[in-house]
């Protein structure tokens, strides 16, 4: 399992080293898109904090994992009718945690319950968009949501990286390799 995940990082590093931004924003999108299997592909978007500028790391990161999550949106949306349709212990299930997250969702709104979600390193996003979707909330609103939320989480990520890393570096005497001007 150890040598998959540092295989998947590897081709990550790589695949940002060859398209730069267009690898962040893929992925960052690859990562959001796994529905439930957490993946470790927004820890190399922070292997670059140093040589290439962290706004527009921010914005595309955010804006790629903003996509990706539209997936499990769609599954929801998709499921729908499955939910409504038969008999079984899990339908039941289902309907009544879609029944509770709905009581939740009316007295909080929806809005600010998915940008928070979104912008916490957890991969729980995933049942937010799949609860999205079978509520059929409106899809624009969910992705904006989700793209604030990202850029916070982001946000958050990549200045404590940058100034916790260049921090370390200055205590160890060691050095970044390249740097980013601007």
């Amino acid at each position: 399992m150890v040598f998959e995940v540092a295989a998947l990082v590897a081709w990550a590093q790589a695949t940002v080293n060859s398209w730069g931004y267009l690898g962040i924003f893929f992925i960052n999108l690859i990562n959001s898109a796994s529905v439930i299997i957490p993946l470790p592909l927004s820890a190399a978007t922070l292997l670059f904090v140093h040589t290439l500028n962290p706004w527009l790391i921010i914005l595309v990161a955010s804006w790629g994992a903003a996509i990706g999550e539209l997936l499990s949106y769609g599954v929801g949306y998709g499921g729908r009718s499955a939910l409504k349709d038969g008999k079984s212990a899990f339908r039941e299930k289902a309907r009544k945690w879609v029944a509770r997250m709905e009581k939740w969702s009316d007295r909080h709104g929806p809005f600010a319950i998915i940008l928070l979600i979104a912008s916490l390193p957890l991969p729980i996003t995933d049942f937010v968009g799949l609860f999205s979707g079978v509520i059929a909330y409106d899809m624009k609103k969910f992705f904006l949501a989700v793209f604030i939320g990202k850029v916070i989480k982001f946000t958050i990520f990549i200045f404590t990286f940058l100034y916790g890393s260049s921090w370390l570096f200055a205590v160890t005497g060691s050095s970044v390799t390249g740097g980013f001007v601007g």
